[in-house]
């Protein structure tokens, strides 16, 4: 039997259909936390995965229905679904839904909150955008088509708030009385009637009947076309009238009804059979989209075993057999892989291989240490989702709900995502039984991707001997499709004649495409075009940019006749996205670019340089639905990680009504090892990729033989040094992070961490700055970590662990390890010793070996005359005495978590207080509970020795950076007062979305900023 639950604070009892058991008097708000205190809703294992799973579906199918309502916009203009759709998105707070029966109500049911694909903003939706929360009723009258009008109104006027009436045609006339009530109703609150003229019952096209009996008997007995006009209906009852004819329009007249507080009636015009092929259609690819999550998810026998349990990254060095076709003209393809391996042992590899003169110069240096710093901090240790295969921004969401700001994955350099997606997609395809994880492989599909051939002339040669040299490439590969480089000539003629001369020498069957990378202004790609017509039949498939303008690309067209494609301009645009979502910048690239664009035959898109997989699909997708063009893949010269991801986006790709795709993929070719060139005659076809056959043979092993050969870029030492004083000896932890051999040392950077903290904090940007060449060293300050102190005289125990005595132990530590010209960066208190190091002039005499100091989170102290630091030296005291008096560590952990300060980095770790607490206690250990309360007591800013006057006086002339979170005001304040103090010489820097935390909660920006400071 099922419970039906009713929970209302009315007195009245609604049950027509006699199927309520329990019936509850008491609002929502009581009757949810009545339940939640009552501890009865822990759910089973099985029940929370079968409502994770449920509800990832429903982000999927939101997903598919956003899109195609904006390629219904885009293709139809105004659609019925689009309408239900904007009218659940632009219903104000203060308002109420009236649906009207058969398609209103169901359409309002299925798209209502859906994010909206087709918004320009970057926005996701709040509560505030969508239906919930806003009154919403229906009438079913007599045959659902009686009374509608009338009944709107009355529940306005009951209400007293605006209503909003979603109905249809035939419901319209039959209630078109009930205008007299909005006529003759003045004061009452407004309706807004929003009505589709679908020219009758737009249900009954959805019943088999529609297919049984003859279209005139149909549209006589079922369909019943309403025979009045709307408006004139409407001006005769003196109500506001309004027919727009586009998506835009509609949008409008909504705003403007909404904001005029006044009676109107909106009509849309739509087409019923239109609108059935719609539907069935946004249900088709919503029930494929889920069918393959699905498919994915079921087929993860064990969710425990998609938890990544490591990861490593390690450098690789191909030699190439010719420089490439970039300005640079590299010789070596070098660059980064990345290792993610399930707790399972699944492995699985991306590639991240920036490309001077395709990629910012910022991304060629900085990538490499980006990538290490976001998976040693973000990754390691997350249990991977299969919705991500979904693709649709499910990436950026899992980092959002595993602790990671959304923005922050999508502000990552495009190379950095893109690594990171396919080493993801990678794994989780070798974890189940599918080899493509990417969504919606089409049909006509045939599991090869068509490459064309890559030819650069040689400008030495002649025509004949160029020609040549490309007809003895057709002759060992039958390829389809050639693109020629061209536009390094500096006659653009010679340009045109060598085409000529491939396209005899080919014949009519190979498809030819040029790319000039730029190269003309608008009058020397003219001559170029013009030049082609002259020499007739060169027929020309596309040439990729032309004109150094992208605003010369029609204008091209219109003096030619000669197609284009977009390329530099498509990695442009891509540059202005900043850490948008996907699907955003898909919706966007569309908007901006490509929409009425005339003359563009293909979007040339490289996955490496637009930001990653997703993206690449979103802009695929956007292209083959909304355009005429072909969405071509392309390559920039990676190894076999990068060409098996691209190759299986081509694969999704399909044929198109053109014939297929051929794709820039032929890039392997410039391997010295000719094992790495993934394309090979396939059946005689062509020159294809088999990218499941290369993935297998070619590039698993390749990847693993890099990792066996353990050639990381960073190494990591382990050891300790003693430090004698009088009375303590210190034996201190040290972990040294080096470059590696081919990488000359730059700069040595010691690691500070803070109260509580170890080493280990730092093991994230340590690494990344390693990868940059920086010898970093990270220590375990006294009481902490694995650093060990024993006492011969217990009397030192105040000054030993003051924030003088921490100063002067690093002192004696720098000196034994002969560290020179050393870059410190503290955190916190880590910070404050960094300070007291670097610029107090009651420090011991010593050589100063400290050339800058980076504070994060930290203050020079408290001034004597600061009237609050006795009694910050009085809570801290109290606090450490509380802490060797406490019964467990973790008692104090979660006293200390609970503080403000904290707020941000709790949240962004996704665990509760009590988790935080635990993990800190964890890694502080029960035993140093005495050497914490030390440290908290003895090295409290209330007790240390300021110096202000030190920051304003900089004998020592070092180099002084503050870093705070955008989130703490407290050291945000601090920052400004040390600029201030020093006259500007101080620098300061703000991390967007961080809190206290500064390193822990954005790591990839603090890392980034630190590379910046360190190039200085």
């Amino acid at each position: 039997d099922v419970s039906f639950i009713v929970v209302d604070p009315s007195p009245r009892n609604f049950d027509p259909s006699h199927v309520v058991s329990h019936r509850i008097q008491c609002s929502r708000d009581v009757f949810a936390n009545a339940l939640l205190e009552a501890e009865i809703l822990s759910a089973s294992d099985e029940q929370k995965y079968y409502a994770k799973t449920f509800v990832a579906c429903g982000e999927i199918v939101s997903d598919v229905l956003s899109r195609r309502v904006l390629k219904m916009d885009e293709q139809n203009g105004i659609t019925e679904m689009s309408v239900a759709a904007e009218i659940c998105n632009a219903l104000p707070k203060s308002s109420a839904l009236f649906l009207g029966n058969s398609m209103p109500i169901r359409d309002a049911d299925a798209l209502t909150g859906i994010k909206m694909f087709s918004q320009i903003d970057d926005a996701v939706m709040d509560e505030s955008s969508l239906i919930l929360g806003n009154p919403v009723v229906a009438n079913r009258g007599a045959s659902g088509i009686d009374g509608i009008i009338s009944t709107a109104a009355g529940y306005a006027c009951g209400l007293n708030r605006p209503v909003t009436l979603f109905i249809g045609d035939v419901s319209f006339q039959h209630d078109s009385n009930g205008l007299l009530f909005l006529r003759e109703g003045p004061g009452q609150p407004p309706v807004t009637i929003v009505v589709v003229n679908n020219g009758g019952g737009g249900i009954f096209g959805f019943l088999p009947v529609s297919n049984e009996v003859e279209r005139e008997t149909f549209e006589k007995l079922f369909a019943t076309p309403p025979d009045t006009s709307r408006r004139l209906l409407c001006e005769a009852n003196r109500v506001a009238f309004a027919h727009p004819r586009s998506m835009h329009s509609f949008s409008n007249e909504l705003a403007t009804s909404y904001g005029e507080g006044r009676h109107r009636v909106i009509e849309v015009t739509t087409s019923r059979p239109q609108n059935l092929k719609e539907h069935k259609s946004a249900q088709h690819q919503a029930v494929s989209a889920v069918d393959h999550f699905l498919k994915v998810e079921n087929d993860v026998i064990n969710a425990s075993s998609m938890v990544i349990a490591s990861v490593m990254v390690t450098a690789f060095d191909e030699p190439l057999r010719a420089k490439d076709t970039t300005k640079t003209e590299q010789k070596y393809r070098q660059g980064f892989l990345l290792e993610v391996k399930l707790s399972n042992g699944i492995v699985g590899y991306g590639e991240c291989s920036p490309l001077p003169g395709l990629h910012d110069k910022a991304e060629c240096k900085l990538a490499g240490a980006q990538l290490q710093t976001f998976c040693e901090s973000k990754l390691r240790g997350r249990s991977v989702p299969t919705f991500v295969t979904s693709l649709r921004g499910q990436f950026a969401k899992w980092f959002a709900e595993s602790g990671t700001c959304e923005n922050a994955f999508m502000s990552l350099f495009p190379s950095v995502r893109f690594c990171i997606e396919t080493a993801i997609l990678n794994a989780l395809a070798n974890a189940t039984s599918i080899q493509n994880p990417l969504e919606n492989i089409r049909d006509n599909s045939n599991g090869f991707v068509f490459v064309n051939c890559l030819f650069d002339p040689d400008l030495g040669k002649s025509e004949e001997e160029n020609a040549k040299d490309l007809k003895r490439l057709f002759d060992e590969n039958p390829y389809k499709c050639v693109k020629v480089k061209v536009g390094r000539d500096e006659n653009v003629l010679r340009d045109a004649s060598r085409l000529k001369a491939f396209r005899e020498i080919l014949g009519p069957n190979v498809e030819i495409r040029a790319d000039a990378n730029r190269a003309w202004s608008l009058e020397d790609a003219i001559l170029f075009g013009k030049e082609l017509e002259r020499l007739r039949n060169v027929n020309l498939q596309f040439i990729e940019e032309p004109t150094k303008s992208e605003k010369d690309l029609e204008e091209f067209f219109f003096n030619t006749n000669v197609f284009y494609a977009l390329d530099e301009t498509v990695d442009a645009f891509i540059k202005t996205q900043k850490s948008s979502s996907s699907g955003s910048i898909a919706s966007n690239f569309y908007k901006r670019i490509l929409r009425n664009r005339l003359g563009c035959a293909a979007v040339v898109l490289k996955p490496s340089v637009v930001g990653g997989v997703e993206i690449t699909k979103d802009i695929c997708d956007i292209v083959l639905e909304l355009t005429s063009a072909l969405p071509v893949i392309s390559s920039a010269f990676e190894s076999p990680v990068s060409l098996t991801m691209n190759a299986k986006i081509a694969e999704t790709l399909g044929k198109t009504t053109g014939g297929v795709i051929c794709h820039g993929l032929d890039t392997g070719r410039w391997f010295v090892d000719e094992s790495l060139n993934p394309s090979k005659t396939i059946k005689s076809l062509s020159v294809c990729i088999d990218p499941n056959t290369f993935e297998r043979d070619v590039m698993m092993k390749w990847a693993q033989s890099h990792f066996s050969r353990a050639n990381p870029p960073v190494k990591t030492k382990q050891y300790n040094v003693s430090v004698e004083k009088e009375g303590v000896t210190h034996d201190i932890s040290v972990e040294g992070y080096f470059p590696c051999e081919n990488i000359s040392s730059s700069k040595t950077i010691l690691f500070l961490h803070g109260f509580m903290g170890d080493k280990s904090d730092w093991v994230p940007i340590a690494k990344s700055l390693a990868t940059l060449g920086h010898k970093c060293v990270a220590v375990d300050l006294p009481g902490h970590g694995e650093t060990k102190t024993e006492f011969t005289n217990s009397a030192v125990t105040s000054t030993t662990y003051s924030i003088e005595g921490i100063s002067d132990t690093l002192r004696i530590l720098l000196e034994k390890m002969e560290l020179e010209d050393v870059t410190v960066v503290g955190y916190s208190l880590g910070a404050r010793v960094a300070l007291s190091l670097s610029l107090s002039s009651s420090s011991k005499e010593w050589k100063n070996n400290i050339t800058c100091v980076i504070s994060l989170s930290g203050t020079c102290g408290m001034p004597d005359s600061d009237e609050g630091k006795e009694t910050r030296r009085e809570r801290d005291a109290a606090l450490a005495k509380k802490l060797k008096t406490s019964q467990s560590m973790l008692s104090f952990c979660k006293e200390w978590y609970e503080q403000p300060m904290w707020k941000s980095l709790v949240s962004r770790d996704g665990m509760s207080i009590e988790e935080v607490a635990k993990k800190r206690e964890t890694s502080v250990g029960e035993g140093r509970k005495g050497e914490i309360a030390n440290v908290l007591e003895h090295s409290s800013v209330g007790k240390q020795e300021h110096v202000w006057e030190e920051l304003q006086r900089n004998e020592k002339n070092v180099r002084v950076i503050f870093i705070y979170g955008a989130l703490d005001e407290k050291f945000a304040s601090i920052a400004e007062k040390a600029v201030r103090v020093s006259n500007n010489v101080v620098e300061a820097i703000e991390i967007d979305n961080a809190g206290h935390a500064v390193h822990l909660e954005q790591p990839c920006l603090v890392a980034m900023e630190l590379a910046n400071l360190l190039n200085c």
